[in-house]
């Protein structure tokens, strides 16, 4: 091998053979001027041109800096293997000895050369196309054992997997104590294992502890030198083999260790067929991103013993450290021969951080210690969480104690009312309240609760549309130390009942025009009355802080809501931080754009007046028009906002210059980059948040920086957060685990609900005795820098428009419908990238979309509701019995949601028509199409209100839920000129609807359809 040439020809690599005379060794003397490994360094990564130079160099280095001299042999891979330096280093030390004693070596011809032995082996094995050879009888097993393999393990990566590798990569290692190899020596025994198979096992329990799963595949190299005859053969013996690692079920490391034999012998038996074949065999999905099969490699070295004394003087082993890597991580385990041992990784540089390498190999020398000293303990048991990070993850990430400012907003209007009485409170399109007359009609509505029998601690509803007089009701019914439940006017009258009855509400406090919606036995308290008012000397209770402030109801997975139970100490917490975050002043205004139903909007409307701010309300249909919420902001100019990210989208793609001089507040869905370059462009500042109802509106919060990766962020005031596993064992920063959070704003529980509280608000393992925590599923990893990365839900969980839905509870609906026997819903991300529900159903009888997606209309939120429906015979399964979600067939247009295909009569209807086909991700539509029946929602309204403007024609959001039909919302659209859009078409009524007509607009219409 060492004097073969390796020209290329049109039949491939060509192997050529020198004469011995001719086969010259590359070898020069070096002085070394800087650092001997800076040059080790740079001589090692010099390439072969192996069709002039024999894949063989020889280096002597010198100089000042060299303790003697260093002997670098530099060999390519194509010629030799790890096994192949020790017969030729005993080759060099016979000639350096026989030389020095002037003669010639002589060395006994070797039994067979490494030509002889590739012969034999090709003879042998046969070709993949005969059935009886051994070469296909391997290939077929390999195909069998590697079926479904994992096309790429989930690795702690500090960056993201770059389209294409770059192949650099880093030498990380630790040295392992005398005592542990001699542990793992006596492991190996103890249960009929070889060294390799202990480290190999400890491999994959690292990887499973770090995330990657229960199927761990991976590669070891293996050399053919079972043959005495080439034990002292130069050579490229080596194949490469993928052992599978099965983790399931949580075993033991000793009965892991058993699997392992078995699997490997079972591997080693067949090790003859070519790595290559095997992967053309299996045809693993290929990019040219990751190695084919796996990408961990794991091996065994053992360095010779007898390197000591060559050359007749005292000399050692040095490893050159490579700047290459073949793998994403590359595990060896090298003995030096002498009774120690050291783990050398050599990481992609593309995904990994040497400190991070660094973390691995400790973590693997963790991971054999616990092995060895308790081999019965389960794999998921197995720590790889060092102290110092325990610390740093309990502690001094959640370092977040501070005093909390307790004083409740009712509190606060009045304080504001009694200071500056004429400073503007509350504003609603024409309505301008200030803090006296706030603080007024909050006494009035106190005293008339009282009046009707309203105590502390019971529970009343508030149904109103977004008027001054909601936010008074609100702070009313704190003031009287009751507990609020907001009722959105646009839910479902089935809905708003059941949350009247769950509840306990004893009293609802609403309007003349809403009275209708609810139960004819509901006392009922209207803010439109003029002639009401309370009993002079009607006395308002002292309200506390130790009470519950209101209950929130959010979606639940077995169909029915659960209210979560908020307190005011909750609320006070959360208060006193986002205070300090977002600082305002009786100079500042918030413009509040959430419904009353989202917990979100308890920060809207509480921080401004706990600072003497204004709260201005805009209208729902200001808020679904992108265009009109930039005119409102323009008009009002407020300096701050929250919204979610699809609101914000929405505004940046309208009105881009809405942004400037606001301070942003984003949350309640994943924040997307470009989004967040956006918001950090033109906005002053961009604070990106995450939490749950259950623990408070938000829980963690980041500063979003142009340039910077986007994050959740870290715990806010008094509050603990914790990345855990499913035994709630803490992960290491940069591995996937549930989120935990614990602390100040942990809410009560579910009302009335104790077996689910007591499922979802657990015991903190790691705080003050006592403490809870609530397990939120959504999974989340650690950065290096104390952030969390926000990554994902863990269950069957959505964020649809910032609300939070249980996939769960839209199926029971659908269940519920005559005729359907089974019901799945997922959330699938439309050609705007935005998450929209689709629900498929087995049915016993002709069901259509539009008669599913009126009944669920019935009983659910318009956002509850999906946009598309799938009829299917039967639903796609898993290998072990479940539904397979992912295999479920992407909707299309039926013949009952696609009007018949009319070509467009004028320029509106064609224009229309192609932005309907845009939005909704459709080849084509025609003019008597309908948005909704085809998929559209309230979110893809907002999408298609802009695309229409940007193709020249002017409608509202308005528009379409009133004329959703091509044909007759062109009627109504008109052309966008340089001077604006021209006058309403005659038809349109020139008088504005009120807020609860508006908000109910969308549930009108699917009921109607």
């Amino acid at each position: 091998c060492l004097r073969t040439l390796v020209r290329s020809s049109d039949d491939g690599p060509d192997p050529v053979l020198l004469a011995p005379e001719d086969a010259a060794v590359d070898v020069a003397e070096v002085q070394a001027a800087g650092p001997v490994a800076d040059l080790l360094a740079e001589l090692t990564a010099q390439p072969f041109d192996l069709a002039t130079q024999i894949p063989l160099r020889v280096r002597m280095i010198t100089g000042e800096q060299v303790d003697g001299c260093v002997l670098l042999l530099v060999c390519h891979h194509i010629a030799a293997d790890e096994w192949s330096f020790a017969p030729l280093l005993r080759d060099l030390d016979t000639a350096y000895r026989a030389r020095a004693a002037g003669r010639a070596p002589d060395w006994e011809p070797l039994p067979a050369q490494y030509s002889d032995y590739a012969a034999t082996l090709h003879d042998w094995l046969g070709e993949a196309t005969d059935p009886a050879s051994p070469l296909r009888r391997q290939l077929d097993y390999w195909q069998h054992a590697l079926q479904d393999l994992p096309d790429e393990l989930d690795l702690p990566t500090d960056r993201p997997r770059p389209a294409t590798a770059s192949h650099r990569g880093g030498l990380a290692r630790a040295e392992l104590p005398p005592e542990l190899v001699e542990a793992v020596r006596r492991l190996a025994a103890q249960h009929g294992v070889t060294v390799f198979m202990v480290v190999q096992a400890a491999v994959a329990v690292l990887l499973h502890r770090l995330g990657a799963g229960d199927d761990i595949p991976l590669g070891s190299p293996v050399a053919d030198r079972a043959d005495e005859a080439v034990h002292d053969t130069v050579g490229f013996f080596l194949n490469t083999l993928v052992l599978r690692v099965n983790l399931s079920g949580n075993p033991t490391f000793a009965d892991l260790l058993d699997r392992v034999r078995a699997v490997d012998l079972e591997a080693f038996a067949r090790a003859d067929a070519p790595f290559d074949a095997v992967v053309d065999t299996v045809k693993p999905p290929r990019a040219v991103s990751r190695h084919p099969l796996f990408q961990t490699m794991v091996s065994y070295q053992r360095r010779p013993s007898d390197v000591d004394r060559l050359f007749g003087a005292a000399t050692r082993l040095v490893e050159v450290p490579l700047d290459t890597a073949k793998f994403d991580l590359e595990f060896a385990f090298i003995e030096d021969g002498h009774g120690g041992a050291h783990i050398a990784l050599n990481y992609a540089a593309d995904l990994f951080d040497h400190d991070s390498a660094e973390q691995l190999v400790a973590r693997l020398r963790t991971v054999l210690e616990h092995a060895c000293a308790d081999p019965c303990r389960p794999v998921a048991g197995v720590e790889v969480v060092s102290g110092a990070e325990r610390r740093r993850l309990v502690s001094e990430w959640n370092a977040t104690g501070r005093p909390v400012t307790a004083v409740r907003p009712d509190r606060a209007v009045a304080e504001w009312a009694r200071r500056v009485p004429g400073a503007v409170a509350v504003r609603c399109g024409g309505a301008v309240w200030s803090y006296a007359r706030l603080d007024a009609e909050v006494e009035r509505l106190a005293g008339l609760l009282v009046a009707g029998g309203v105590r502390p601690g019971q529970v009343v509803a508030v149904l109103l549309p977004r008027v001054p007089e909601l936010v008074a009701a609100l702070l009313a019914v704190q003031r009287v130390g009751a507990v609020y439940v907001p009722l959105d006017p646009d839910f479902p009258a089935e809905r708003l009942a059941f949350m009247l009855t769950d509840s306990g509400a004893v009293t609802v406090v609403t309007t003349a025009t809403l009275e209708p919606t609810l139960p004819q036995d509901t006392a009922r308290i209207c803010v439109d009355d003029p002639d009401l008012r309370p009993e002079p000397g009607t006395a308002v209770p002292s309200a506390t802080v130790d009470g519950a402030a209101y209950i929130l109801y959010t979606s639940g997975s077995t169909g029915r809501p659960k209210g979560v139970v908020v307190s005011h100490r909750n609320l006070a917490n959360f208060l006193t931080d986002m205070a300090e975050r977002v600082p305002m002043g009786p100079e500042d205004s918030w413009l509040a754009v959430t419904t009353v139903s989202f917990d979100i909007s308890a920060l809207e409307l509480y921080l401004p007046l706990l600072a003497g701010a204004t709260v201005v309300l805009a209208a729902p249909d200001t808020v679904r028009d992108p265009a009109a919420l930039a005119d409102l902001i323009a008009a009002e100019r407020p300096t701050v906002m929250q919204a979610t990210p699809t609101l914000w989208q929405m505004l940046a793609d309208t009105a881009p210059h809405a942004l400037h001089g606001l301070r942003v507040l984003v949350g309640g869905e994943a924040l997307p980059a470009t989004l967040a370059e956006t918001l950090a462009e033109r906005a002053v500042e961009v604070t990106n948040v995450y939490g749950p109802t259950e623990t408070t509106i938000w829980s963690t919060a980041d500063r979003v920086r142009s340039g910077a990766p986007v994050t959740i962020g870290v715990p806010m005031a008094n509050t603990r957060v914790y990345v855990l596993d499913a035994g709630l064992r803490l992960v290491p920063p940069g591995v996937a685990g549930e989120l935990y959070i614990a602390g100040e704003g942990v809410a009560w529980g579910y009302h009335g609900r104790f077996d689910l509280t007591a499922q979802r608000f657990v015991a903190d393992p790691y705080g003050p005795p006592g403490s809870r925590m609530y397990r939120t599923g959504d999974v989340v990893r650690w950065r290096s820098d104390g952030r969390l990365d926000f990554l994902g839900r863990a269950d069957f969980q959505v964020k649809i428009r910032g609300f939070r839905v249980e996939l769960g509870e839209i199926e029971t609906a659908l269940a519920r419908i005559d005729g359907i026997s089974q019901a799945v819903v997922v959330a699938r991300n439309d050609s705007g990238n935005h998450q929209r529900l689709v629900g498929y159903v087995v049915a016993e009888r002709l069901v259509t979309p539009r008669e599913l997606r009126t009944a669920l209309a019935e009983t659910l939120p318009a956002y509850m509701v999906p946009s598309a429906f799938v009829v299917v015979d039967e639903f796609p399964l898993t290998a072990n019995g479940k539904i397979d979600r992912k295999a479920l067939p992407d909707p299309t247009p039926t013949a009952d949601n696609a009007a018949p295909v009319r070509e467009p009569a004028t320029e509106a209807e064609a224009a229309l028509c192609a932005v309907y086909a845009e939005v909704l991700g459709l080849d084509k539509v025609g003019a008597d199409a309908d948005f909704f029946a085809l998929g559209g929602d309230s979110v893809l309204t907002l999408r298609l209100v802009h695309r229409a403007r940007s193709a020249g024609w002017e409608i509202s959001a308005r528009h379409v839920f009133r004329h959703p039909v091509v044909a007759d919302l062109a009627a109504v659209a008109q052309p966008v000129t340089e001077e604006g859009p021209a006058a309403p078409a005659p038809e349109e009524p020139l008088v504005s609807l009120d807020a609860n007509q508006l908000a109910q607009l969308e549930s009108l219409w699917r009921k109607r359809r």
